[in-house]
């Protein structure tokens, strides 16, 4: 009670002194190029008087770099993790491998590194990454550990809009957190989500130049929904959504958005030079049923614990100053008329219909505290709540039957969205969503989407509530996308290190390679293109690529190779080529080890051509990316450079084992029976 009162007096100090104390926007850093270094880390903040506020960041204090990725790129990250907590990290709205994707399942422990690799499938279009740790996803999120994604093509190159960063293309993350009396980050569930914040700034300011500019907005809050608007009800126009551009610019006063959603939209601030336009939330107009209303439930019975002790909900406030300077050089003046294409899939294509129903698990007047199930089940990660044939097109129906509004996400595919209780959504929620708020009261919000690229019989994707906390209470289920084959690579192509002027092999093998055509794919920023056998290049339609004369130019570049047998079409592991000087070649050749038995059942040996340093690591992989510390090296013979490491512990299933040292490192493969 002493606290909430500590709190609300805060409250109200703050509101009164926001007219008086402004500060500028804090605009993160960019991270291009074909590799990128993450790093998660504790940090701390001035936000108050006294004491400094904790946070989290990524290469930060707070939030995290803006990655500026370009369609087809082929990227890897080191995502390192210097927390005392496991974390994980998740593309949000990214159509990527389901061991790419970050969800509860791929850990990143403390002191250790994930290093996910893939190509950018996605168009031009506004993403975000951030924590997805069962049951830690709300803590790691409030105390900071967020940052955008923007992903450019040439087809919205070719457009006429704002694209310089900080600029007059500007990411505005706007997130609400609970501070306590100590000036400390709010962890625990908290209904007084008092400070607001635009990319991590307490009442933030910007100067914007007199023309087009173009706000790509995420709502990166908890729980909250905004009903964002400009000041003297001026128009914007929506040019893109979760997945990237709509067909046309969208002329609005008014934009609805829930936890998780992005959306890009232009102000033409051409007239307004020396003027201040206030970015708001016109809370007082939020209907009832969502978080952020004047009554959060479909009716007033409906309480969540100190919510109406909250002044930000139900009335309308300022987010953002955009202080209005003079034109840039060749600024944008004009709104374009069209922008892209879109081809949904039709309602007739579908291959099935799935039902998923909102409910929590109290009745009456406390239903709406939760916690909320689907379907009637809590998320337990052991169990796979749908299985979806690879290739297919589904309709996805929700029904939500709890008394308030839940956004609700999936991942890897984006969908369109059919109907909102039984009427087409409006003109700017047409494009390629991966989130959609689905009102209470026994509403229901339809969609179409198609599960292609990727399959995995045994690693999943995520779809939930993104109210945090709804998802870290248990709202949440997982699918896996089943492979179209009966058969199955035996062996995938590994990561190689090569000295320049040597020879490179990658190799692939199935169970079964009756009537398999074999094709090898590299990609050197244009996508994955088919090789041929010309230059380097050698076996390219063959169960072995050979890549000859290794020259720097070669290094990082990413091989893989397609598969097909009669109606089957395989794609296996990305592997990555890695150059150095000769000399450092030629010390890693002597790390490559033999694995023995590769059958293991208590324990499994391993043999190289020289002894390892004292700074070595032994370590083992899931291969779903798990690292395993269970496992334990129980013998060391160095006079033969053999090594015994206790498997006992591990479940049944396919692991690779890892050998660090230094800048070398190897790796082989192993089943546990």
């Amino acid at each position: 009670m002493i606290k909430n009162l500590v709190q609300l007096s805060l409250c109200i100090l703050i509101t009164t002194y926001s007219a008086l104390s402004q500060n500028q926007l804090f605009i993160p850093d960019t991270l291009s190029g074909s590799s990128m270094q993450l790093t998660i880390q504790n940090g701390n903040k001035q936000f108050y008087p006294g004491n400094a506020t904790q946070t989290m960041g990524i290469n930060g204090n707070i939030l995290a770099p803006t990655l500026i990725l370009n369609k087809h790129q082929f990227i890897s990250f080191s995502v390192t993790n210097n927390l005392t907590d496991t974390t994980t990290i998740h593309w949000h709205g990214m159509h990527v491998a389901p061991e790419n994707d970050g969800g509860p399942h791929i850990f990143i422990k403390p002191g250790s590194t994930w290093s996910p690799a893939f190509e950018v499938l996605d168009a031009a279009s506004t993403h975000w990454y951030h924590p997805h740790l069962h049951h830690k996803t709300y803590d790691h999120v409030q105390m900071g550990i967020a940052g955008f994604i923007i992903v450019r093509d040439s087809i919205e190159a070719a457009l006429n809009l704002p694209r310089t960063y900080g600029i007059d293309d500007l990411p505005l993350a706007i997130q609400t957190r609970g501070i306590d009396g100590n000036n400390q980050i709010i962890t625990s569930h908290t209904a007084l989500d008092t400070a607001l914040m635009v990319n991590g700034t307490l009442r933030a300011f910007t100067q914007v130049p007199a023309q087009v500019i173009r706000l790509r907005i995420l709502n990166g809050s908890p729980e909250r929904v905004y009903n964002l608007g400009l000041s003297g009800n001026l128009t914007f126009y929506q040019i893109g959504g979760d997945g990237g551009l709509l067909t046309a610019p969208v002329a609005l006063t008014r934009l609805l958005i829930s936890p998780g959603e992005r959306a890009e939209i232009l102000v033409n601030l051409s007239a307004f030079s020396g003027q201040t336009v206030q970015l708001m939330n016109y809370g007082n107009e939020i209907p009832s049923g969502r978080y952020g209303a004047t009554q959060p439930g479909m009716g007033p019975g409906q309480t969540i614990p100190n919510y109406t002790s909250n002044p930000l909900n139900g009335t309308n406030f300022n987010i953002l100053a955009l202080q209005v300077t003079t034109a840039n050089a060749n600024p944008v003046t004009t709104i374009p008329i069209s922008l892209i294409t879109h081809n949904p899939w039709p309602e007739s294509s579908a291959n099935t219909t799935r039902s998923f129903t909102f409910m929590s698990a109290n009745m009456g007047p406390t239903a709406i505290n939760g916690p909320f199930m689907i379907n009637n089940q809590h998320f337990d990660p052991m169990v796979i709540n749908e299985r979806v044939p690879f290739n297919n097109v589904e309709i996805w129906e929700l029904r939500n039957q709890t008394p308030i509004a839940h956004p609700f996400h999936i991942h890897n595919v984006p969908f369109y969205i059919l109907s909102i209780n039984g009427v087409a959504p409006p003109e700017n929620l047409r494009g390629k969503k991966d989130v959609v708020l689905v009102p209470g009261g026994n509403s229901v919000v339809r969609f179409i989407t198609k599960f292609e690229t990727f399959y995995n019989d045994t690693l999943p994707y995520m779809y939930h509530c993104h109210m945090l906390t709804h998802e870290d209470d248990g709202m949440m289920g997982q699918f896996v996308v089943n492979s179209p084959c009966n058969t199955t690579l035996t062996e995938q192509p590994v990561n190689l290190l090569a000295g320049v002027g040597s020879i490179a092999t990658f190799k692939v093998q199935m169970s079964d390679t009756t009537n398999a055509t074999y094709q090898w794919q590299s990609n050197i920023g244009f996508g994955f293109q088919n090789l041929q056998n010309v230059g380097q290049y050698t076996g390219v339609n063959t169960q072995q690529l050979t890549v000859s004369g290794v020259s720097l130019s070669n290094n990082n570049q990413p091989f893989r190779c397609i598969i097909k047998k009669e109606n089957c079409e395989l794609t296996s592991n990305i592997a990555i080529l890695s150059v150095v000087n000769t000399g450092v070649a030629d010390r890693w050749q002597k790390y490559r080890m033999s694995i023995f038995p590769n059958h293991a059942q208590d324990y499994i040996n391993i043999k190289l051509e020289m002894q390892l340093s004292s700074s070595a690591t032994i370590y083992i992989r899931s291969i779903d990316g798990k690292l395993n510390s269970n496992a334990e090296l129980v013998n060391n013979d160095s006079n033969t450079n053999q090594y015994t490491v206790n498997t006992k512990q591990l479940s049944p299933g396919i692991y690779y084992l890892h050998i660090q040292d230094g800048e070398l490192s190897s790796v082989a493969k192993f089943i546990k029976l």
